[in-house]
């Protein structure tokens, strides 16, 4: 930053969300606010001092911090000449053709045109705007009410001169910028937060499990600070609603943006947010009388190795299970089968094989013979329900179906799931099972996915999208954005290379296959790294190895 002092304009409202932005550039050095609403701006922070405080969790240090910076506003000169001007876009569009927006806005270098829409700021500006060529615009990210990042939108017009005195402002901030490749609609955060919102909201309507288990699973299933609901539950709601409808508009109803029929439930509506106080309740069972000798986890070798780790940290070293790898249900041996069978019989067998009903039912064919009479079976329901594959399975054997991925939080949970076709009492003696072994469960609907796999396959699917449409550059920049957005202990495309890229794809095409819905299809990036081999830490090859 050079010695000499930059002006900045100021027509932002004082209950805008971008007061912390504002509080920020007024504690870096280097810059001198001037307003033509001094005035009025005094006026409205003595009002809304306690919409503030709600809205972006201001103390009142803050706010008096905040109130002095708004007196010591300096008053334009009759013919100013601005380096830069933070215009909030409901302002500049309010604000009528004329000589006043010629006199401020001529003088100005670069705008920073502040959204607070999902549409795009292009249409703000048609070809015959005077001013395009001087405006870059940016976007909050917000978590909980609070201003984390933002993100930089050129316009067609931006010249790299805005842009670099754009990143020299914000950079001053303290705050995370990205930079977005155009003027996407919505831009990036909100393109992974709202579908992300709205399978969370579509699994508690449309599958039945209760909205305090969704905000759970979806904390430890994919390790974030928050569950989803306390994410949604920390923003104002009606905005959120209204919000993820204008981005389905704004991308063309395009179906991975498009609302279920009614969205996130406003204000109190349904009760879903008083039942966030209630405690996800963890399915209970009948204990086995002993711990289980002899495990058997068979399948897609990543899954297997994952499940297996798995089994002995729950039981604190108790358990080693028996791991059978297999990529091709085809390609395997008779000295595999003999392996097995001298092995058994098993008092419980966890199938995780990623492949085709008629390729599973065979295996669980075979492996029924080698289970102990009145042993368990659980096979996962990654891409498709249990109820599809366990028909094979003898009825005295107890079958479920799980979702098949390890949870990333500090809890070791399992979903569980009960197939129409098997007996009532089955869930229960799995639950049963899984809590004398170390496993936390949760009965979720028998569906693509269960609720974890679930939403990180539209977590990791609407990251890769990023990349795929062209509004970042790198699945890292990507990555990052996201990790940020969500507080996750690790970003979305490394717990795709740790689950593997097909587990992702499988739940993806099974809920397609399922739902019939092209929300869910699979992002042509991430069936070309797999279609290449890199599926992830398996085969040494994905986003980060």
């Amino acid at each position: 930053m050079s010695d000499k002092t930059t002006l900045v304009y100021l027509p932002v409202p004082i209950n805008s969300h971008w007061f912390p932005l504002i509080e920020r550039l007024a504690r870096s050095e280097g810059w001198t606010f001037v307003t033509r609403e001094k005035g009025a701006i005094e006026e409205q922070l003595s009002t809304f001092d306690s919409r503030l405080t709600s809205s972006w969790q201001a103390g009142e240090d803050e706010l008096r911090f905040l109130s002095e910076v708004v007196k010591s506003l300096g008053d334009i000169d009759p013919q100013p000449e601005f380096d830069l001007a933070l215009v909030d876009d409901m302002v500049y569009l309010d604000m009528e053709e004329g000589e006043e927006k010629d006199e401020i806005l001529d003088g100005v270098k670069t705008w920073l045109y502040l959204i607070d829409s999902p549409h795009p700021v292009t249409d703000d500006f048609d070809d015959d705007s005077v001013y395009a060529d001087r405006v870059v615009g940016i976007r909050s990210t917000m978590q909980s009410g609070t201003l984390i990042g933002l993100e930089t939108v050129p316009l067609p017009d931006s010249t790299n001169e805005n842009l670099q005195q754009t990143d020299r402002l914000l950079s001053t901030t303290g705050l995370s910028v990205t930079r977005l490749n155009f003027d996407a609609p919505g831009g990036g955060a909100a393109r992974v937060l709202f579908p992300l919102f709205n399978e969370a909201w579509r699994l508690v309507r449309e599958t039945g499990v209760a909205p305090s288990t969704v905000d759970y699973l979806s904390k430890q299933m994919l390790g974030l600070k928050e569950g989803l609901f306390e994410l949604m539950s920390g923003e104002n709601r009606d905005l959120l609603a209204i919000e993820g409808s204008a981005l389905g508009r704004a991308t063309m109803w395009n179906e991975r943006f498009t609302p279920s029929v009614d969205w996130i439930p406003r204000g109190a509506g349904y009760g879903v947010w008083e039942s966030l106080e209630n405690t996800a309740e963890p399915l209970a069972g009948p204990e086995p009388e002993a711990m289980p000798e002899n495990i058997l986890i068979v399948g897609t070798p990543h899954l297997v190795d994952l499940w297996r780790d798995r089994i002995y940290q729950a039981s604190n070293g108790r358990l080693e299970a028996d791991a059978w790898r297999i990529w091709d249900l085809a390609a395997v041996q008779e000295s595999e089968i003999k392996t097995i069978s001298q092995r058994g019989p098993y008092d419980l067998v966890i199938e995780v094989l990623i492949g085709p009903s008629d390729d599973r039912q065979q295996l669980l064919t075979l492996l029924s013979q080698h289970v102990r009479e009145q042993g368990q079976v659980w096979v996962q329901t990654l891409n498709l329900p249990a109820t599809l594959v366990v028909s094979v399975i003898p009825v005295d054997l107890c079958a479920v179906g799980f979702t098949g991925l390890p949870s990333l939080g500090d809890k070791p949970l399992i979903e569980l799931s009960r197939p129409r076709n098997s007996d009532g009492s089955d869930l229960l003696r799995a639950a049963g099972l899984a809590t004398m072994i170390g496993l936390e469960p949760y009965e979720v609907a028998d569906e693509p996915g269960g609720v974890g796999g679930r939403l990180l396959a539209q977590l990791i699917n609407s990251t890769a999208y990023l990349v795929r449409d062209g509004i970042l550059s790198s699945d890292a920049e990507a990555d990052r954005l996201v990790k940020r957005l969500l507080g996750m202990e690790s970003s979305a495309l490394s717990i795709a290379d740790l689950v593997g890229l097909d587990s992702i794809e499988g739940v993806l095409i099974g809920l397609h296959a399922f739902l019939g819905e092209n929300r869910y299809r699979v992002c042509p990036n991430l069936t070309l790294r797999i279609e290449s081999g890199a599926i992830g830490q398996i085969t040494e090859s994905g986003f980060y190895v």
